[in-house]
């Protein structure tokens, strides 16, 4: 999705501006990065296992062996580009929609400091709080099948946050938390994963990186309807 020009979002301070532009790029790249890493990986599977296959019974196995640690590293890749997409989407997610909502409210634009931190890593609630502003407050301009169709997929993204809540106050983890712990500060996802589990922000990366796209596209849709 391509980045409203600075005169489509004419209204928005320069601090806002720029870290959305920022945000929404950074997000942009590394995704591409993504993809092409889960390609490598479903790729490395598959001759892996083909590999197994012709290997099984032999009396050298250089290649099955070779292409498993292939694998395994492409799968510790993967890991790492979301460790690194996570924080660029969840910060574009919160700070779009405190924009968004601000635009469509009237108000004045968010302070530089203010701007500084929700460019940042949200906690968990930070991101539940933002994903929790009813759509209808927010999509003014847009018709009513749009609206629907955002309510939709709001509701869905915060049925995975709540599941989100749920694996990390799981009993069986060695610390446990409780709802309120999940979402103080100390809960930022690339801080708070339990080790030796899937990743928390699994189901939650695309959705939410399609999400905070739209976003700046809805300011300026706003911005052009208003004006």
């Amino acid at each position: 999705m391509r980045f409203p020009s600075r005169a489509q979002l004419a209204v928005l301070s320069g601090a806002e501006f720029e870290a959305l532009a920022s945000l929404h790029f950074s997000m942009t790249e590394v995704r591409h990065e993504w993809g092409s890493s889960r390609a490598a990986l479903d790729r490395l599977f598959a001759l892996s296992d083909h590999a197994e296959h012709l290997d099984d019974g032999a009396r050298f196995t250089f290649r099955s062996r070779a292409l498993d640690e292939v694998r395994r590293a492409s799968y510790r890749y993967t890991d790492a580009v979301e460790a690194v997409m996570w924080p660029c989407v969840s910060a574009y997610t919160v700070l779009g929609i405190a924009i968004l909502e601000r635009v469509v409210d009237g108000k004045d634009a968010l302070s530089d400091q203010v701007v500084a931190e929700l460019a940042e890593e949200p906690t968990l609630g930070q991101l539940h709080a933002a994903l929790s502003v009813p759509v209808s407050a927010l999509l003014i301009a847009r018709d009513a099948q749009s609206v629907d169709s955002a309510q939709e997929r709001r509701e869905q993204l915060l049925a995975r946050v709540e599941g989100v809540y749920e694996a990390l106050a799981d009993p069986m983890l060695p610390s446990p938390l409780t709802r309120e712990q999940a979402q103080a500060a100390v809960s930022r996802l690339t801080g708070a994963q339990p080790e030796g589990t899937d990743a928390l922000w699994e189901g939650l990366l695309e959705p939410l990186a399609l999400l905070a796209g739209q976003t700046s596209s809805d300011v300026a849709f706003h911005l052009r309807r208003r004006g």
